[in-house]
């Protein structure tokens, strides 16, 4: 085996500049496909952080009695598990806070003499899916003193759209990334066994078997992948800490931390892209040593 993993390396060597070349072309497509893997994990955690945000909101009626807010507050309370914290406010404070936001524009509420507003309840959820605002709609359908209620259904709706197609195009993008390897592997070995084929003729000759040819030139494929792979995620790694550094002090991302790959995902990364390149390598020389078989 020493032998082989010699011969790997050597071949490494002989074809040095073509292999940097081959270096390079594949670290910067592995930098890519895993840029947009990263991309859409981050993303998916941003949206995930976004949906924590939604609030459910319960207006009540304006005549609603103490009674019927004292059931709304108990059928919340079996609810505690998934709610992160309630809030009531009352007519005044809302109206209070409808000023507070419309500073710039108070020819909205020049003239109200009459508070329009109702009293609600705003409710933060640990997390908000469809089978929770179900079971909130459930509740609140059976509830005399509510005017109405945002289940925030619309922006659950636009997030979890955009998060598919945002998942579907950064796999697709990775998918192409992860084929066009295993095409450029697949063309440089065929071009290296070509380039090398007397020299398998004479192995062939002497008794070598199929796999005794194959070794070295799936060793030398092992050797490019294993370093563009660690050229790759280092230049990745290096960007990822570079705008972590430099974006903690924007107010918006104090609240999202960005995410690189844990070692379980990194282990998948390159287990993935080694098989990849042995698998093009395994079909480039098998072509060759079978056309050569049937010529014999």
């Amino acid at each position: 085996m020493f032998f082989f993993i010699k011969e790997g390396i050597l071949n490494f060597f002989r074809n040095k500049y073509t292999n940097l070349l081959v270096l390079l072309v594949l670290s910067v497509s592995i930098f890519f496909a895993s840029l947009f893997y990263l991309l859409s994990k981050n993303i998916d955690y941003l949206l995930e952080q976004i949906k924590r945000d939604i609030s459910i909101i319960v207006y009540l009626d304006d005549n609603i009695s103490l009674a019927q807010r004292q059931k709304i507050e108990e059928e919340l309370k079996t609810l505690q598990s998934i709610i992160e914290m309630i809030k009531f406010i009352d007519k005044d404070a809302a109206l209070e806070d409808l000023r507070m936001k419309s500073k710039e524009l108070p020819q909205l509420i020049e003239g109200i003499i009459d508070n329009p507003l109702p009293a609600y309840y705003e409710i933060e959820l640990k997390k908000i899916d469809d089978k929770i605002i179900t079971a909130f709609k459930q509740i609140f359908s059976n509830l005399a003193g509510i005017e109405s209620v945002d289940y925030g259904e619309k922006n659950l709706y636009r997030l979890e759209e955009l998060r598919k197609k945002i998942n579907i195009t950064m796999i697709s993008v990775s998918v192409i990334m992860a084929l066009f390897i295993l095409f450029i592997i697949y063309n440089i070995q065929q071009l290296a066994i070509f380039n090398r084929r007397e020299e398998i003729e004479i192995q062939k000759m002497i008794g070598a078997t199929k796999m005794n040819i194959r070794l070295p030139f799936l060793i030398e494929t092992l050797i490019i992948i294993i370093i563009s792979i660690i050229l790759a995620q280092g230049f990745l790694f290096a960007i990822y800490k570079g705008i972590t550094n430099n974006i903690i002090n924007y107010s918006f991302f104090k609240n999202y931390n960005l995410l690189f790959f844990d070692k379980y995902e990194l282990l998948y990364i390159f287990c993935g892209f080694c098989f990849i390149a042995i698998f093009a390598a395994v079909i480039a020389v098998s072509k060759f040593l079978n056309m050569t078989t049937d010529e014999d």
